[in-house]
């Protein structure tokens, strides 16, 4: 299925990958460094997509807030009880044995 903003970043030249496959790159690039060939496609992407282009700038901006927050929060302020990690544990060894 197409979106309607789709049709409007198409080519006669050279078609541009279709915003799904590019959602996928974009949220990559925040995690490791693109190909070049991907890296290519992508900005070539963002130029021609604003959906895409505000996408890069919301995914930017709630990792930079989540990566701040980590500074204000330490491991001790966040904990579970006992019983919680109990019927996690206990979730995860039945998922396990499926």
């Amino acid at each position: 299925m197409k979106h309607k903003h789709d049709k409007h970043i198409r080519t006669r030249f050279w078609p541009m990958p279709e915003c799904r496959q590019m959602s996928k790159v974009i949220t990559a690039s925040l995690d490791r460094t693109l190909a070049w060939r991907e890296w290519l496609l992508m900005k070539i992407h963002l130029l021609a997509c604003d959906p895409c282009a505000n996408f890069l700038k919301q995914i930017t901006y709630i990792q930079t807030a989540l990566i701040l927050n980590n500074h204000v929060l330490n491991d001790e302020s966040i904990s579970l009880d006992r019983d919680a990690r109990s019927r996690i544990k206990q979730a995860l060894e039945t998922a396990r044995s499926v």
